[in-house]
């Protein structure tokens, strides 16, 4: 014997599936960067500060020599990004690592 709650699940999940297909998926970037300047602690803070406040950013991880990061390239740019690693310091991204 059928609930209402299994009759209104069988309904919701073909109209879900529906209105999913229409919305478009953010295209998540995965990029590692070679950085020029950092050489403290400190400064690799900085840098971080500065990373935490743009949009898109999803995780990344930071040394004095390197960037690993994943953001969503419809809400931040890579002109962004070099903005914001050169207002924390004489910082900048040399290269990307391959």
């Amino acid at each position: 014997m059928k609930t209402m709650a299994s009759y209104a699940l069988a309904l919701a999940l073909p109209l879900g599936s529906l209105f999913a297909a229409g919305v478009a998926e953010a295209k998540v970037v995965s990029e590692s960067w070679n950085l020029e300047g950092p050489r403290s602690g400190a400064d690799v803070q900085r840098i971080e500060r500065q990373i935490k406040q743009l949009p898109g950013v999803k995780d990344f991880q930071l040394t004095q020599a390197t960037l690993d990061i994943r953001y969503d390239d419809e809400k931040l740019s890579e002109a962004q990004l070099r903005e914001a690693i050169a207002k924390a310091g004489d910082f900048r991204l040399n290269r990307p690592i391959e």
